[in-house]
């Protein structure tokens, strides 16, 4: 039976994300919200007022049976998973089901709240699983400011009824904190990267010896992924040559299709069908484990970026990590270096712009002038590698 493990978190902490950015392993199975795979809850929270108009029975009984339900999955014998991650544990519920009660009952006393919540439970007649380790990620040690945008079970009218919810909310995580509730809580620092606190996840994950082998630090040994974007002909595949060149056998140049189309066949379906962060969630894993079967590389660079939302959640997934490197090159010089007519550049040209390949400009670490001779070319990137390598040291 696997162990279950939640990670919760309160406003848009990326608790999602860090679901996402774990291995891809038959091993694992991770399990989003509890309305996932929930028909039943789904069909009661498309009437806009249910979480606001339900009664207090009604809504604990409703939201901790998919929670049951969720679980169950999680812990089904027949599985041959070893780890179920969840996205929200029961605690992060009980929390919500007392900032509910004290709202529904019109009073803000939460130790009121959780004797009528032990009274509903009990007359329910549920027994609610615990997962064996629970994970809490805030931003600011006080929770203070950590909801400050809607959590992602607010549903129905926002306003007064809103404030109260996310102050109660706040109130019940704290009260939990301090009664010593979660294994692991992390305060994440200004500036960090999602791959950081991921890291924090497998260290935890490892020192208990769930799946060491398996949850390792994310690219132990890289020390720079550099993007190459640009439009057609702009002289990427150029760059990466110059790039591969420069570190030689510790250096790989990679084309993103090729992870993103493996990815595909993994999950049975077009990964392109799914939002830019979880193509960039796979990408990374496909990346860090190309680099962990590669250990002796230090640096990887990756072609044909022209898609602005995947690459924009790999940067927030990787930091620093990833150097982003913008070509530009005018439409006259990419034509003479095509060699084709000009309609056919216009064409590529027009369905990179569609996918948002000018925008990835705006995020770029750097952005190379290709408009010269080549000596010019590499002697600029020499520059910029040479202070990447110092920035390292």
């Amino acid at each position: 039976m696997a162990v279950v493990v939640s990670i919760n978190g309160v406003g848009s902490l990326g608790e999602t994300a860090q679901i996402h950015l774990l291995p891809s392993d038959w091993r694992i199975l991770c399990l989003g919200d509890i309305l996932d795979d929930d028909s039943d809850l789904k069909v009661k929270l498309a009437a806009d007022d249910w979480w606001w108009e339900s009664s207090t029975d009604e809504f604990v009984a409703e939201v901790f049976k998919a929670v049951i339900r969720r679980h169950s999955r999680a812990t089904d014998a027949s599985s041959p998973h070893r780890l179920a991650i969840l996205q929200c544990g029961v605690k992060m519920f009980e929390a919500v089901a007392l900032a509910m009660i004290a709202i529904k009952e019109n009073h803000e006393d939460l130790v009121a709240a959780k004797a009528a919540f032990d009274i509903i439970i009990s007359k329910l007649g549920l027994t609610i699983p615990r997962e064996q380790h629970m994970i809490l990620i805030k931003y600011h040690s006080d929770l203070d400011g950590a909801v400050e945008t809607p959590h992602y079970w607010n549903r129905g009218r926002l306003g007064r009824d809103h404030e109260r919810y996310q102050a109660m909310l706040r109130r019940a995580l704290r009260m939990q904190e301090l009664a010593g509730q979660y294994d692991l809580i992390y305060v994440e620092p200004g500036r960090h990267s999602q791959c950081q606190t991921q890291d924090v996840i497998r260290g935890y994950l490892s020192s208990l010896k769930i799946l060491p082998d398996l949850l390792k630090p994310t690219f132990e040994r890289i020390k720079t992924i550099y993007a190459l974007a640009g439009l057609s002909e702009c002289g990427k595949s150029t760059v990466a040559d110059m790039i591969h060149k420069a570190h030689g056998t510790n250096g790989a140049r990679l084309k993103m299709s090729y992870f993103l189309n493996g990815a595909s066949n993994e999950l049975g379906y077009d990964i392109y069908s799914l939002s830019g962060a979880r193509r960039a969630a796979a990408l990374l894993n496909g990346l860090d484990a190309f680099s962990r079967y590669h250990w002796y590389l230090s640096t990887l660079t990756i072609e044909s970026v022209h898609r602005y939302d995947s690459i924009a959640s790999l940067k927030s997934y990787l930091g620093s990590l990833l150097q982003i490197i913008y070509i530009e090159t005018n439409e006259d010089l990419r034509l003479e270096r095509s060699g084709r007519p000009r309609i056919r550049l216009e064409q590529k040209d027009a369905v990179k712009k569609e996918r948002g390949a000018e925008r990835v400009k705006e995020i770029a670490d750097i952005v190379l002038d290709n408009n010269g001779p080549t000596e010019n070319l590499e002697e600029a990137l020499r520059a910029l590698l040479q202070e990447r390598e110092r920035s390292l040291d």
